[in-house]
């Protein structure tokens, strides 16, 4: 749901998807990771979350987008966010020696954080292994208003 105007949250511009097609989804998600890098499909996939509402209809074609990488993997640890139990997906940049984590919400599917961490090797000027970005949802949901937190 794109607010009025053309800024998010926070005042930045920022490109909303509204589109519950899949074709068309999937068109807007090429777009944005034309290399098709598992990587850059979490940090897509991430973004999109950070800088919009993500109704049902368009989380569920994001999660079967995201489900198409091959080179992703199901975590035996849920790496938790906020002692809150999670389901995580994973995925090791080789590249850049990279590790990029999503922990979802076991009942609805919800996105709860995503993290970033430099493993050893990677190029950052501090000790590895280090996390490098953290995102965390505390508290998501719907409502009616703007008085009301989410349900």
């Amino acid at each position: 749901m794109q607010p009025t105007g053309d800024y998010a949250p926070g005042r930045l511009a920022a490109a909303f998807i509204t589109t519950t097609d899949s074709v068309a989804l999937t068109t807007e998600l090429r777009k944005r990771n034309p290399n098709g890098s598992a990587s850059a499909a979490i940090s897509t996939f991430t973004q999109i979350w950070n800088n919009q509402v993500v109704p049902p209809s368009l989380q569920r074609l994001l999660l079967l987008d995201l489900a198409g990488y091959p080179d992703l993997s199901a975590e035996i640890a849920s790496q938790d966010f906020a002692s809150r139990p999670g389901a995580a997906v994973g995925h090791v940049d080789q590249k850049r020696r990279t590790r990029h984590l999503l922990v979802f919400d076991q009942k609805t599917g919800a996105l709860k954080g995503a993290k970033v961490t430099a493993l050893d090797g990677a190029n950052v000027p501090i000790p590895t292994p280090a996390t490098i970005s953290s995102t965390e949802w505390l508290l998501s949901g719907y409502c009616a208003t703007t008085a009301a937190p989410p349900r």
